[in-house]
């Protein structure tokens, strides 16, 4: 974190008015041990109790004992929109600072949304009928390439899954449209962001897009002239798979697009299985069905914020409350991915969360103080050693401007 300057990036630009002079505990220190608590797996308020006097994390924060429960349930009760803003502004300036230590050349744009669950009468909550359960129905885009969650949106439980999808992907497009307009960019999606003005935002903002259609009897028909001559010269004995493309234009779209379809039959089924995706690359039939066939790897991250760092604990009755907790969950999730990517050794590299507090986190060490320092001795047997000093050596190297 000291490395990536983060503790800077949130004295620059998280400011939260507070109407006394002196406190114990400032705004900065409170979103640190937030943040510090969220990385350690103690996502509650309540934990902050049983920390007060925690050697590694008063360390850390430099202070003689941490904020208790009530003073954390203050502090998030006086965030804000503006400060959800400025959380989304410190996420952005974040990635940048990673992007200095390895600049990627492609980046992929999964965007999806998922179920968050509550409980009682919080404001936002509804039945959503897809996951047959009372929520919320965040919005959330992540970077298909490194895994970083790039962006995320809390909305009412019963709104649909492309609700305002152009207001919340297009300034992010814009954002790394400017900063790299040499990278390649790519928007992946299920077919509940099938949307005109998506369509449209991608093909202004010179960026690809590959997302699933929804099947209708026009698709069908114009996917058996393609495909029918296939299945004509082929055997029910087998399992086939077949591609073809061909332009369609729905009655809202203003001139037509690109259509791949991949054509599945298993042995002994006459029925297949059709899948449409829309785009506007240029690349084989084959690959682009295979490009969109790894956005499943985005559930895995969405399942690591979820499990990993609960954020799909949204259990505070105001919303702005919840909204600021999700934006803090973000930052926490990013400087773990960020750790993962660009200091642990490869085979190491797609470790969760849970796997990183067991093996590199939450070890055994032995406190000494002395006069001018602070030293943590770790076990000499500790199994791990290497990766954490490979690690550690990997840290001391980052050199940002």
């Amino acid at each position: 974190m000291h490395h990536v300057k983060f503790p800077e990036l949130l004295k620059q630009h998280f400011h939260l008015e507070t109407d006394q002079a002196i406190r114990t505990h400032t705004n900065h220190e409170l979103c640190l041990q937030q943040i510090f608590q969220t990385i350690a797996g103690y996502h509650c308020a309540d934990d902050a109790d049983e920390l007060r006097v925690e050697p590694l994390l008063t360390t850390l924060l430099d202070k003689p004992s941490l904020a208790s429960q009530p003073t954390l349930s203050r502090f998030t009760h006086r965030l804000t929109q503006e400060t959800s803003k400025q959380f989304e502004l410190i996420n952005q300036k974040l990635l940048s600072q990673f992007y200095q230590v390895e600049a990627p050349n492609h980046f992929i744009f999964d965007v999806d949304s998922t179920h968050f669950q509550t409980y009682g009468h919080q404001y936002g909550n509804a039945f959503n009928a897809h996951y047959q359960a009372q929520g919320f129905h965040p919005l959330m885009v992540f970077d298909g390439m490194t895994g970083d969650c790039l962006k995320v949106e809390l909305r009412a439980g019963n709104v649909y899954t492309s609700r305002n999808i152009v207001s919340f992907i297009g300034p992010l497009l814009s954002r790394y449209q400017k900063e790299f307009p040499s990278s390649y960019r790519l928007v992946r999606g299920d077919s509940g962001f099938a949307h005109k003005e998506l369509y449209k935002l991608c093909e202004t903002l010179n960026t690809n897009y590959v997302i699933r259609l929804k099947a209708n009897a026009t698709l069908y028909r114009l996917a058996k002239e393609v495909t029918d001559v296939f299945f004509e010269e082929c055997s029910l004995q087998y399992s086939q798979q077949f591609y073809g493309e061909f332009d369609y234009q729905a009655k809202s779209w203003n001139h037509p697009r690109r259509v791949i379809v991949q054509v599945r039959r298993k042995a002994g089924e006459l029925i297949p299985d059709y899948l449409f995706l829309v785009t506007n690359m240029e690349t084989r039939p084959e690959m682009v069905v295979s490009l969109y066939a790894k956005r499943g790897t985005m559930e895995n991250y969405i399942k690591e914020c979820k499990n990993g760092f609960r954020m799909d604990k949204v259990s505070h009755k105001y919303w702005m409350t919840n909204v600021n907790r999700i934006q803090l969950v973000v930052l926490a999730y990013n400087l773990i991915n960020g750790f993962r990517r660009l200091t642990l050794p490869h085979e190491f590299s797609k470790m969760q969360i849970e796997t990183l507090r067991t093996k590199l986190i939450k070890i055994a060490a032995k406190r000494v103080k002395q006069s001018r320092r602070i030293v943590f001795k770790l076990c000499s047997h500790y199994p791990y050693k290497e990766i954490f000093h490979h690690c550690l050596k990997t840290i001391q190297l980052i050199q940002l401007e």
